[in-house]
């Protein structure tokens, strides 16, 4: 009856159709080491070969980072917001790429 996945709320829905230049993916990918560290991540981003994907994880990875957690609202009713925790029971979150995937761009 109700979903038990992490929601995103409230989502921007222009964000839903945001595109980035590419000088900027690829100035943010000079971050990758500090934000992302010696992580699997960054090896995966650089296996694709691509400065605008690794780019595009290090904005990601920074989202991510600074979402997590609740974050107070303001005004005079109590709110929390930020990225929902995910669910108490057992679950996995899986991403599947195969040698034959192409990690470049998508058009």
């Amino acid at each position: 009856k109700y979903t038990f996945g992490p929601v995103f709320v409230p989502s921007s829905t222009p964000s839903y159709m945001a595109r980035y230049e590419a000088e900027h993916l690829r100035s943010m990918a000079t971050q990758a080491s500090e934000v992302l560290g010696g992580s699997a991540v960054l090896n995966l981003l650089q296996a694709s070969g691509k400065e605008e994907i690794k780019g595009y994880g290090v904005l990601l990875a920074k989202y991510l980072k600074e979402s997590c957690g609740p974050k107070r609202g303001c005004g005079q009713r109590t709110a929390l917001w930020g990225l929902q925790r995910p669910p108490f029971r057992d679950v996995s979150t899986l991403l599947r790429v195969r040698a034959t995937d192409d990690l470049g761009d998508r058009k």
